[in-house]
């Protein structure tokens, strides 16, 4: 599995810190990430503060992803918990396995992702995100991996997708409980 970079990490732990209820500058920061929701990329004034320091620069698809994953984080600041020594996938597909593999709009929905091109990304993964946070518990998403994801969507061969589609409908492993 290919794993978040060095500078996709450090972005992720920006936004993770505007979760820390110590900050006085993040309630309105997470407000102003929100505002992103079905906005095309970057085109939202207030998220540049927040997101302008980590943008690798320019313009397209490298820099609007970030804009994208910011927006989302926003709707649901629940990051994936790294337990020392889980090898358990941690991609989209696994958190909406976690969300409740055996609901049809689950389903649904993460079929409906799968088969987009990058212009319905921004609504289908808010949908998707909608359907995390809304399980009970919550189901995390691993930002970082997420965004990582993101960088390869239009590929050829689909990687991101296939990967996607395999934590979501792994058989479950003897003993496995979903947490």
């Amino acid at each position: 599995m290919s794993q978040p970079t060095p500078a996709e990490r450090r972005f992720v732990d920006h936004l993770v810190a505007l979760t820390d209820p110590r900050r006085q500058d993040g309630r309105g920061a997470l407000a102003a990430l929100r505002r992103g929701l079905g906005k095309p990329p970057g085109t939202v004034a207030e998220m540049f503060p927040v997101v302008g320091p980590f943008d690798p620069g320019g313009t397209g698809w490298d820099s609007d992803r970030y804009y994208l994953v910011a927006s989302l984080f926003g709707s649901h600041p629940d990051n994936w918990d790294y337990r020392g020594g889980d090898d358990r996938s941690s991609n989209l597909g696994a958190s909406l396995r976690l969300a409740n593999r055996e609901s049809g709009g689950v389903q649904a929905a993460l079929t409906a992702l799968l088969n987009s091109g990058r212009d319905e990304l921004p609504d289908r993964l808010r949908h998707c995100i909608a359907l995390c946070g809304a399980a009970r518990p919550p189901a995390a998403v691993d930002w970082a991996q997420l965004l990582h994801d993101l960088r390869w969507w239009d590929s050829a061969r689909r990687d991101t997708q296939r990967r996607w589609a395999t934590s979501f409908w792994q058989p479950r492993r003897e003993g496995e409980n979903e947490e």
